[in-house]
């Protein structure tokens, strides 16, 4: 059945926090409804569900699962902080709704192989969230690029974000979960960096990583803080693909350095350069195409962008009527949480952590 022939997908939140007001506008577009919502907080619930009109509102998302009738959904749309992600979504999939997780997916890779192990079982699609990065129009553009050949062969990739900014200090001081790493999974590499490697694997596709050697740091200005505060501001790895390809990659919420912003990408043919996650930060997409010249490297056209696509909730409703899989799929996104895993490895022992090759039952 394709998406036109169904009818109307049914939609609950769980988490009426922040991040979930920008995700019941986006279903809305999407042609979904939304039907339920769930939070602890009864103030927060009523205010959530009267602003958008939401009737079917409950304190415990298991009365969201077993619902009938009016109260029945068919997606569970997970927007809660990401230490309750992993028992939400399976719980979800074992009562039979597909799930569309908030990133970050897990607190592990583990927890994430078990959701997605879950959706094989219940035969319900689940899929993450950051999925939107390699949707958008830039990300195409440059994965066009890339395919072109225009660059040669991409032998190394330097990836460089920095911000001025920490979630639960500077940034919404009231979530100071962000900086727990037993209720978070990690700082700026579970936050944004999950975006980074999406990006990645949409312009190149799934990465096969051989080795990371990293470093992390925490303590710029060293705040002082009555809750736990024992993840990284700042990240900086090495990543070695099998292939033989080198990623240098540095992510930062804090640093004193002003922000940058420039994803490079070095061909045997020319170069390419960006901003990347432009759209989220509003501003240009400063893509940039170079060849080696002496002096003076030679400016080559760009391409416009891409034309406008389906983003990660319509993307989600075409999976669920089968006509295509999710942007990231559970397993995808356990593979980029192993990858962070290994940097924080790396950085914790001083040496490179090798990855093991993702094993994969046949389908």
């Amino acid at each position: 059945m394709t998406r036109n022939e169904q009818s109307i997908p049914r939609v609950a939140i769980l988490g009426a926090g922040m991040i979930a007001h920008r995700h019941v506008t986006h279903w809305k577009q999407s042609g979904a409804e939304v039907v339920a919502v769930a939070d602890i907080n009864t103030e927060v619930l009523q205010a959530f569900a009267d602003k958008h009109g939401i009737e079917h509102r409950h304190t415990d998302y298991h009365a969201i699962l077993e619902a009938g009738g009016a109260g029945a959904v068919d997606i569970v749309d997970i927007c809660t902080p990401p230490w309750l992600h992993a028992s939400m979504a399976v719980d979800a999939l074992r009562a039979g709704k597909h799930v569309l997780c908030e990133k970050p997916f897990a607190l592990s890779s583990a927890e994430a192989e078990r959701m997605a192990a879950a959706a094989d079982d219940a035969g319900k699609v689940l899929a993450c969230r950051q999925g939107d990065t390699r949707l958008g129009r830039p990300a195409r553009t440059v994965r066009e690029v890339v395919r072109s050949g225009v660059l040669g062969d991409v032998y190394f990739m330097r990836l460089v974000v920095r911000s001025l900014y920490r979630p639960g200090i500077e940034y919404n001081p009231g979530a100071a979960w962000f900086l727990d790493r037993s209720k978070a999974g990690g700082g700026t590499l579970y936050d944004w960096g999950v975006y980074d490697l999406d990006l990645l694997f949409g312009i190149f596709g799934p990465l096969d990583v051989a080795e990371v050697m990293a470093l992390t740091f925490r303590g710029v200005d060293r705040p002082r803080l009555e809750t736990p505060y024992d993840v990284e501001e700042h990240a900086a790895a090495m990543v070695k693909l099998r292939d033989g390809r080198s990623i240098f990659w540095e992510r930062a919420w804090a640093t004193h350095l002003p922000p940058e912003n420039r994803w490079d990408f070095y061909g045997t043919l020319a170069g390419a350069s960006f901003v990347a996650h432009n759209e989220v930060y509003r501003v240009d997409l400063n893509l940039r195409l170079t060849r080696y010249a002496p002096a003076t490297p030679v400016e080559l056209s760009t391409p416009p962008l891409a034309p406008p696509g389906p983003d990660v909730y319509e993307d989600f409703l075409l999976a669920v009527a089968g006509e295509r899989p999710p942007a990231v799929s559970g397993r995808e996104a356990a593979d980029m949480l192993r990858i962070i895993e290994a940097v924080y490895a790396s950085a914790e022992l001083g040496r490179a952590v090798p990855i093991s090759a993702p094993v994969r039952a046949a389908p």
